[in-house]
């Protein structure tokens, strides 16, 4: 399906993603998250995939009847006005949601994110596996790599932003807490507390890089000690760090997972804002409990216990250097020093 395009202005437009089509339209979420399932370590089966595949040209004919055109346009307009609303009154958004408390889960990938985003609907007796994939998870909004550096870039994210507040209106009008998860919230944590300022939970997870790199390789079926990678970490890191081809070529998959990790954690301090509150879990079973448990306590929802927060032991030896992995620590824990927040510690694990 492909996106629809929207003028917001007379010299500007942006575009409906193609995944929030798929939700207008009525792709079971269940379905999706069958095929990633929390952990995202499993092969999608033929048939599944096929089920999937049968839903998303469904939704495709849905969109283009007058029923589905209809239903596109009314979420449009509404996307239009919180789009103008966040460039020119944000602070009008909260009345929009009608007070509802957001708690946005950010972190790096692989780093359990999606475990505890699925705990924190538990305690609120929801389910995770009922909301749409890519509006409650890590697809809406894009992060372009530029942001916040490009002023153009800027529009397009804004109004990805604005769909996933409308769709929080609609989808947790039972609810008085939403949830959103998004690896590269931590690149604009200071943007969202603009926004909803203390109306929300800052939550960031945090692994140590290599079984998070591990783990990565994994779900991507990369060979950890390969020189390839997904192509986005190279723009990434090229646009944020200056790296050139020939050094990127000498990294192995896990040292260049460790640079995406660094460029992530050392945002969170650079763009700092001092007033926002940001709880950073590290990723043991204690630090997850605690954090359950407070929010619980706090927005009196079910106190969850995590005897499914299970961790294998790996050999991690033989795929990184140590050195390299300690000093790209060290620079991320240099920068959370001079921003004054407390770097937790890290196991290999």
């Amino acid at each position: 399906m492909k996106e629809i395009n929207v003028n917001i202005t007379y010299d500007s437009t942006v575009t409906i993603n193609q995944h929030a089509l798929y939700y207008l339209a009525g792709v079971k979420p269940n379905l999706e998250w069958k095929l990633r399932t929390i952990a995202a370590h499993k092969i999608p089966s033929q048939e599944e995939l096929i089920e999937l595949e049968l839903q998303k040209e469904q939704a495709e004919r849905y969109i283009n009847t007058q029923e589905g055109m209809l239903e596109v346009a009314k979420f449009t307009e509404e996307c239009v006005s919180i789009f103008h609303s966040l460039q020119h009154d944000p602070s009008c958004i909260i009345d929009y949601l009608q007070g509802k408390k957001i708690i946005f889960v950010a972190g790096a990938t692989r780093t359990g994110g999606t475990f505890l985003t699925s705990k924190l609907f538990e305690v609120f007796k929801m389910r995770l596996e009922d909301f749409n994939l890519h509006m409650v998870h890590d697809t809406l909004p894009n992060m372009p790599k530029s942001f916040p550096n490009e002023v153009n870039e800027l529009p397009n994210f804004l109004f990805e932003l604005a769909q996933v507040i409308v769709w929080i209106k609609r989808e947790f009008k039972n609810s008085h807490i939403a949830i959103k998860k998004r690896t590269s919230f931590e690149y604009y944590l200071p943007l969202l507390y603009n926004i909803f300022g203390d109306n929300a939970e800052y939550i960031l997870t945090i692994r140590h890089p290599v079984p998070s790199g591990f783990s990565m390789a994994k779900k991507k079926g990369i060979e950890v000690n390969s020189h390839c990678s997904p192509a986005w970490w190279y723009d990434l890191i090229e646009s944020r760090k200056g790296l050139s081809g020939r050094k990127w070529d000498r990294l192995n998959c896990i040292e260049r997972f460790a640079m995406y990790w660094q460029i992530c954690y050392e945002a969170v301090a650079k763009n700092r804002n001092y007033k926002q509150k940001i709880k950073v879990v590290p990723y043991n079973k204690h630090s997850f409990q605690d954090l359950i448990s407070y929010i619980a306590y706090k927005y009196h929802g079910n106190n969850v216990i995590l005897n499914d927060f299970i961790v294998t032991a790996k050999d991690y030896k033989g795929t990184w250097s140590k050195d390299y992995m300690d000093n790209v620590i060290e620079q991320v824990n240099y920068h959370w020093e001079l921003s004054r927040l407390k770097f937790p510690i890290l196991e290999l694990k």
